[in-house]
């Protein structure tokens, strides 16, 4: 009896174990191994695509392994971002190769464009440039062919790659999955990593629970004015995250109508004892021209990078500048970004305050904006704005409207369409012939304001473009390539294409019968001096490119000096010039130019502190315009009475 229950303890057990080892082996059974090499893989494929980013963002090998093995932090957030990111993208098409495929493929085309931004400008790609898709065809002649070509070899590889290996693991694979058990996992998987985006990529704001997502866990810092350095320091999936996140503008402390109106107040008591001693504008018809020449700089201010020769390329502008009002405008941008520029000049507002690119955050959405153009019109002008490009560019078809233009003249409505041997954009010259025309033949009894951006000068400066050149480049830098010494020849000799131009604009305004003045300036440095000049970063002269205001009336010789000025002063110096009244809002940039002669993202020239109650009431005179509840705009503060 007792040989007979051992054995069955005995049988029992060897039972107990086989059941266990069943369940081990169908644990590991080939489907279940299939599924969990999948889950394993699209981890792996996750940090993979954190790695693929990082080459193409920082493209030298110390660099990349600098990012990939020195913060451990930031790239493990990273890849749990990419990872949720990939679990949605394989739950939607239900396809894991097919997944990879694609995303790769999308990073690819993004991480491409990002390249030639950065090349051309210094800044990398921003959530807010994917507005700017639909005009992608127009920037076709400025990318780089042979790195466009790396990337679409990228994408087919990735694109092949993965409907061949889909193929081969399904007839590899033949496991049959319950219809109904996908369907769920699939809807549960893409909730489930929708949800984890939202969370995981909120931290910035703090809105959730947990110290794991507040920015000091990720042991960096994020710096939203500089975003190069942003990007650098932090990668591009987390710069990008952030940059999601940023608000438009920030709201100042205690935002209200009660403190807006007190600034109101203030102003409108100011402009109505200033006024004064001041002309009428709208009794005065005098022409009102603007030109932003697209990157024209003086380059005296990189001659430490390169020898132009005995000949400088802008010997007439020079002229100009000294002898009339002249200075250096402070260019928010560098190598593009030229509607950002203009969108300080035309109403008076600054970039320094703002995360998005203005035009298409706030300008394209806001009738009866507050600018220049809308002064002038209040005042019996007629507003004209010129452009010898695309219309869409920028959203300007619809910005130039609600910035009060009566009219918009793009490229097709242009009588002279001159390109220089074998540039593909419309000369200075032409452009000159234009605005003169419009001048001319002027049959109103209104003066008129033209606001003109020229394109001549734009990106690429191939080697080439134009049949002869003067300026032989010595490089003196070690970082200036043989081809990048060509682009800087081919830079130089349009300059001074766009210089002779200018002596033809100007000797045709000296014989107008008209009073017109002219406000020039260019809109920012070319980007063919991107890493390889020598430029003086102490004194930011890459952010400095010539500004002038010439008038064909008045004293002869009689110039004032405006230092280094950012653009949104331009419009209260003009009328300053023609000592005409100023709105209560140009009260306050006066004030606000005093104390901040220069205020732009890129630096601060400032004889106060940034957190000077000044500086926060023009914040708040701003947000209340862009992003509040416009108080200030019912009470014609930005208007002359």
């Amino acid at each position: 009896m007792e040989k007979l229950k051992t054995s069955l303890k005995t049988a029992k057990k060897h039972l107990a174990k086989s059941k266990i080892r069943q369940k081990i082996l169908s644990f590991f059974s080939p489907r279940n191994r299939f599924v969990i090499g999948l889950i394993i893989a699209t981890v792996v494929a996750s940090y993979l695509m954190v790695a693929y980013i990082s080459i193409w963002q920082y493209q030298e090998l110390s660099a990349i392994t600098d990012f990939l093995f020195t913060k451990p932090e930031i790239i493990a957030y990273s890849t749990v971002t990419m990872l949720a990111l990939t679990v949605l993208v394989i739950s939607i098409i239900g396809n894991w190769p097919l997944s990879i495929g694609i995303i790769f493929s999308i990073l690819t085309g993004v991480m491409y464009a990002n390249a030639e931004k950065v090349d051309s400008r210094n800044t990398p790609l921003l959530p807010e440039d994917f507005l700017m898709a639909g005009e992608a065809s127009a920037l076709f002649s400025m990318i780089r062919v042979q790195l466009l070509a790396v990337a679409i070899i990228l994408i087919i590889f990735f694109m092949v790659t993965s409907i061949l290996l889909s193929k081969k693991i399904k007839q590899k694979y033949k496991f049959k999955f319950s219809k109904k058990y996908t369907r769920v996992l699939r809807l549960f998987l893409i909730l489930a990593s929708s949800a984890g985006l939202v969370y995981h990529t909120d931290f910035l704001r703090n809105q959730f629970v947990g110290n794991y997502m507040k920015v000091e866990s990720l042991k960096t810092e994020i710096n939203a004015y500089n975003q190069e350095e942003n990007y650098r320091i932090n990668g591009f999936v987390i710069g990008t995250i952030f940059n999601l996140q940023a608000k438009k503008m920030s709201e100042p402390e205690n935002y209200s109508k009660n403190e807006v109106m007190k600034i109101v107040d203030k102003y409108t008591k100011i402009a109505e004892e200033n006024n004064k001693n001041r002309q009428d504008l709208s009794q005065e018809k005098i022409n009102i021209v603007y030109i932003m020449s697209e990157s024209f700089i003086d380059p005296e201010l990189a001659r430490s990078l390169a020898d132009y020769g005995a000949e400088d390329p802008i010997p007439y502008t020079r002229s100009l500048m000294q002898n009339y009002t002249s200075g250096y405008a402070a260019s928010s941008e560098y190598g593009g970004g030229t509607a950002n520029v203009e969108f300080e000049a035309l109403t008076g507002f600054s970039n320094y305050y703002l995360n998005v690119i203005p035009y298409s955050g706030f300008v394209s959405h806001i009738k009866n904006f507050p600018s220049f153009t809308n002064t002038l019109k209040n005042n019996n002008y007629t507003t004209l704005a010129l452009h010898p490009f695309g219309r869409t560019m920028y959203k300007r078809d619809i910005v130039y409207s609600n910035l009060g233009f009566d009219n918009f003249k793009s490229q097709e409505h242009f009588e002279s369409t001159n390109r220089i041997d074998n540039s593909e954009y419309i000369s200075d010259k032409s452009s000159f012939e234009q605005a003169v025309k419009e001048l001319k033949q002027n049959s109103s009894p209104s003066p008129q304001f033209i606001h003109l951006v020229t394109m001549q000068n734009h990106m690429p400066y191939t080697p080439g473009l134009y049949a002869q050149t003067k300026f032989q480049i010595e490089k003196k830098a070690s970082s200036v390539s043989d081809k990048n010494a060509l682009e800087i020849s081919t830079y130089l000799t349009g300059l001074k294409k766009s210089d002779e131009a200018m002596k033809y604009l100007i000797t045709e305004i000296e014989q107008l019968d008209q009073k017109t003045i002219v406000a020039f300036w260019g809109d920012h440095w070319p980007g063919v001096y991107n890493n390889s000049s020598e430029i003086d970063t102490d004194k930011k002269d890459s952010s400095r490119t010539p500004m002038f205001i010439y008038k064909n009336f008045g004293e002869a010789g009689k110039r004032t000096d405006l230092g280094t000025l950012s653009l949104n002063y331009l419009s209260t110096a003009v009328l300053d010039e023609l000592n005409v009244q100023l709105s209560p809002f140009n009260y306050m940039l006066k004030d606000v130019k005093a104390k901040y002669p220069a205020l732009t993202r890129k630096f601060i020239e400032a004889e106060a502190e940034t957190d000077d109650q000044l500086l926060k009431d023009y914040q708040m005179i701003q947000y209340d315009i862009l992003n509040g509840r416009r108080w200030s705009d019912d009470n014609e503060f930005y208007q002359t009475k």
